[in-house]
């Protein structure tokens, strides 16, 4: 079984709009829409599971429904942060095979690309951990302060992270056992919360694609909708 996981509780204050970004309209289409389109039509995608704030599980189940998705098998109420919604749903699954692979996706990032999930699937049957994520092409400063720099790391050995970022469940839901356990636990990304609790797992780096950005600024949206419309172009 291959399950993606859809992470769509955020609110997207950064971007400005008075509703939350995955609700905004591009291309006559809600941005969650187009993300959960990409999944819902992939063959090698069993089921989908979004994870939502509370107010908004009744007009993602409407948009769904909409739009005619086949894959959604629930929508699920999300926690406050990424942590709490990863854990929700990977709580929300019941007798799960240990084997079985959930692919943890941003809701923000609708040009993943079919490509993308191929490569996750198959390099998942021989690992236990799969990420996306391209080669940084910024010098990264570190600093303590955030007014000096007290470090340059090399960029060559540096990455961006993207998603899918894909784990059996065995794997994800032991690591997430032993960071309830932990009161030091700090909130982090899924690859974070694997490679600190089961630091004997590898995490595969799959190259990801520039185009897989995640929808964080006003900007982005407009990026979104160019690459959209001139998608419609050459297809026309």
């Amino acid at each position: 079984m291959n399950r993606a996981i859809i992470l769509a509780g955020g609110s997207g204050t950064r971007i400005g709009n008075i509703i939350p970004k995955q609700f905004i309209s591009v291309c006559g289409k809600p941005i969650i829409a187009h993300t959960i389109q990409v999944f819902d039509n992939h063959p090698l995608i069993d089921d989908i599971i979004i994870v939502s704030k509370k107010d908004l599980v009744d007009k993602v189940k409407s948009l769904a429904i909409n739009f005619g998705f086949n894959k959604i098998s629930k929508v699920i109420i999300g926690g406050q942060n990424r942590f709490e919604s990863c854990l929700a749903a990977i709580k929300s699954l019941e007798n799960e095979d240990d084997n079985d692979v959930l692919l943890f996706h941003d809701c923000a990032r609708p040009l993943v690309s079919p490509q993308i999930i191929t490569n996750c699937l198959n390099a998942m049957k021989y690992n236990e951990a799969v990420t996306v994520a391209i080669k940084t092409t910024d010098t990264i400063y570190i600093s303590d302060d955030g007014n000096f720099i007290n470090k340059i790391p090399d960029r060559e050995s540096l990455f961006n992270a993207q998603t899918p970022q894909c784990f059996k469940y065995k794997t994800i839901s032991n690591a997430y056992s032993k960071a309830l356990k932990d009161p030091n636990f700090t909130p982090s990304d899924d690859c974070s919360v694997v490679k600190r609790y089961i630091p004997s797992c590898k995490i595969y780096i799959l190259e990801g694609e520039s185009r897989n950005f995640k929808i964080t600024y006003k900007e982005d949206i407009d990026l979104f909708k160019i690459i959209q419309e001139s998608n419609k172009l050459n297809f026309s």
